[in-house]
């Protein structure tokens, strides 16, 4: 519990509604008030699709080149492309300061959301990624490898 938020961690299900209810109180010259709250809301469904970075630095070069996993969970899509392009020196010195200043924290990740195909790139490759169709897991790890496009 904090003076304006409170965390609570909870296992919820997928596609189940939970109501949420909240009272505060605030005890004044023996007046008591109390504040009653509530909200519904509905948990997604649990499916994931997307990119995890392995060796995490800021700059990659031929003999340090990224290294991710595609991951995919509960979902039918097999394949995706990845587009991989290169910036110029002054986008990455942009992209440096944005990471390195913490009160740009939610600016960063506004430019990484929005902002993030509006940078100068060349020299843009893509790659088509595919997963094996016939496999009956959930969860499917896929490590990609970019040696062929850097």
């Amino acid at each position: 519990m904090y003076e304006n938020k409170a965390i609570v961690y909870l296992d919820l299900k997928p596609l189940t509604e939970y109501t949420i209810s909240l009272s505060s109180f605030a005890i004044k010259s023996f007046d008591e008030k109390v504040q009653n709250t509530s909200f519904t809301f509905k948990t997604p469904e649990n499916k994931f699709f997307g990119l995890r970075l392995k060796n995490a630095v800021s700059l990659y070069m031929d003999t340090n080149q990224p290294v991710f996993d595609l991951i995919k969970y509960n979902i039918k899509q097999d394949n995706t492309k990845i587009k991989i392009c290169r910036i110029d020196n002054e986008t990455y010195a942009k992209i440096e300061i944005l990471k390195g200043r913490s009160e740009f924290k939610k600016d960063l990740n506004e430019f990484f959301l929005n902002e993030i195909d509006k940078l100068k790139t060349f020299e843009c490759k893509e790659k088509e990624i595919s997963f094996d169709s016939n496999s009956s897991l959930n969860l499917i790890k896929k490590k990609i490898d970019f040696s062929d496009l850097i």
